[in-house]
């Protein structure tokens, strides 16, 4: 849950600058929106994933020393931690997919 907290508000960054404008100044250099944005995300997506790596090291640091096997336990659930990356970016938007365009529910006349 504080996983996701963190991608929410890293994604939410941008919205926070934007209206603070700050973003003006830099948009005005050769840095991009849609390069400006990415940076962003970046740290929204690295930043979950760093976050879910650590919970899975240590889940499989105190698994694997109740069961006396570190190295086979701290593996295992750093993977399955890093699993949920897939099922928490969809839900805050921060996926490559989420930048499209969205399309018009119903034909719009040309």
């Amino acid at each position: 849950m504080s996983v996701a907290t963190y991608t929410v508000q890293a994604t939410l960054r941008l919205r926070t600058e934007e209206a603070a404008g700050r973003v003006e100044p830099l948009l005005a250099t050769r840095v991009g929106r849609i390069r400006w944005a990415l940076s962003h995300l970046a740290f929204a997506w690295g930043g979950t994933a760093l976050i879910l790596a650590v919970a899975g090291a240590g889940a499989g640091l105190a698994y694997g020393a109740a069961t006396h096997d570190v190295g086979g336990q701290m593996a295992r659930l750093v993977v399955a931690a890093l699993v949920l990356v897939f099922a928490i970016l969809p839900r805050v938007g921060a996926t490559p997919d989420a930048a499209r365009a969205p399309e018009p529910a119903v034909p719009v006349p040309a």
